[in-house]
């Protein structure tokens, strides 16, 4: 069975990465490669081994229904909550019931 052995710029084109990070994944090991003669090359079963384990499941957009507020918001609730903490506690009064600070 004859494999497919790829030029480390071929694996750059075909990924659509700078040649750097191509020769980064083969020194951290995480593409494999080869050095029959001066110039070295990467299998092509090893490029789609390495592709097929980072691959990521799709995103999934999230709806305004379940979107998390936004940062402003979430800051004024914190607040919000802060002053509650500190504020002093309120009781109704027990002969009349009514709220007195």
């Amino acid at each position: 069975m004859a494999c497919t052995l790829l030029f480390l710029h071929e694996v750059a084109e075909i990924t659509r990465v700078p040649l750097s990070s191509v020769r980064r994944w083969i020194a951290t090991g995480k593409l494999r490669s080869l050095r029959p003669g001066r110039r070295r090359v990467v299998r092509a079963e090893d490029l789609e081994a390495m592709l097929r384990a980072s691959e990521r499941p799709a995103r999934i957009e999230r709806t305004s229904e379940h979107s998390s507020p936004p940062a402003a918001t979430v800051a004024a609730l914190i607040g919000q909550v802060d002053e509650d903490a500190t504020s002093p506690a309120v009781e109704p009064d027990s002969s009349t019931g009514e709220v007195t600070q």
